[in-house]
């Protein structure tokens, strides 16, 4: 490259335009940065209000009390069956043993009960006493639907459910399986469908903010590598150019 051109480079290097060039630079660093920050700020903020969110239970939900009929249950296993629409379809096994009558009351984070059967027996729903278990000992079959937030991102649809039975919880082919980490105790877990493609991302990650400065940081990369090239280009190019300006500053007038 002949000396003029790398003058002329070298005059590019000192000039507004290569200023403004590594601001914008500094700049979209920052930016990332401060996404980032203001991001996980908010996570922190936000995550106390998560215990006033109405859970989506899934389990037994009937239990040993005090103030029910109640005296034991047994041998409990959770089948979790498919969605439908918003809901969740979902069975409950169980031995079950009642002092006496017991009419069954659900709490809606159970969901409602579609059906129920006592020894291959179904119980009809009657709007005056519920369900009603007689006294006695039975094998108990709940067929429960409880209504759930099913969401589609990236080709991947899944609900979060609160599962109080985890090691008698088993999954029918219509979901993926669970994750081998998953820790076997009560906890929030994530359904998956087996239909869906591409990989789950969790919900704080689709937030709006959060893909913003996904954007903002794909354009710093790509910014920084041309940035980088254009820095190293122009040290390499203007050698001779800076070696004259050096002699000529240093000969005497």
């Amino acid at each position: 490259m002949n000396i003029d051109r790398q003058r002329k480079l070298l005059q590019f290097r000192k000039s507004k335009i290569n200023l403004a060039l590594n601001i914008i630079h500094v700049l979209l660093f920052f930016i990332t940065m401060g996404g980032y920050i203001l991001f996980f700020t908010l996570i922190i903020l936000l995550s106390g209000l998560s215990m006033w969110r109405a859970s989506n239970q899934v389990g037994m939900p009937l239990d040993v009390s005090i103030y029910n009929s109640v005296e034991d249950i047994s041998d409990v296993h959770v089948h979790l069956i498919d969605f439908q629409d918003s809901n969740l379809r979902y069975e409950v096994y169980a031995n079950i043993t009642t002092a006496a009558d017991y009419t069954v009351y659900i709490d809606d984070q159970y969901g409602l009960i579609d059906k129920m059967y006592l020894d291959d027996n179904e119980i009809f729903y009657n709007e005056e006493n519920r369900y009603v278990i007689p006294a006695g000992t039975y094998d108990i079959k709940l067929e429960m639907i409880n209504n759930v937030d099913v969401e589609t991102f990236k080709g991947v649809t899944s609900a979060e459910i609160y599962l109080t039975d985890y090691e008698q919880t088993t999954l029918s082919s219509y979901f993926r399986p669970f994750p081998r980490d998953q820790e076997p105790t009560i906890q929030s877990l994530t359904l998956i469908t087996a239909s869906s493609t591409g990989k789950y991302v969790p919900k704080m990650y689709r937030a709006p903010i959060f893909q913003a400065v996904l954007k903002v940081q794909q354009v710093l990369i790509i910014y920084t590598v041309l940035n980088m090239i254009k820095i190293i280009v122009l040290f390499f190019f203007t050698s001779s150019a800076r070696r004259e300006r050096k002699i000529n500053y240093h000969r005497p007038s």
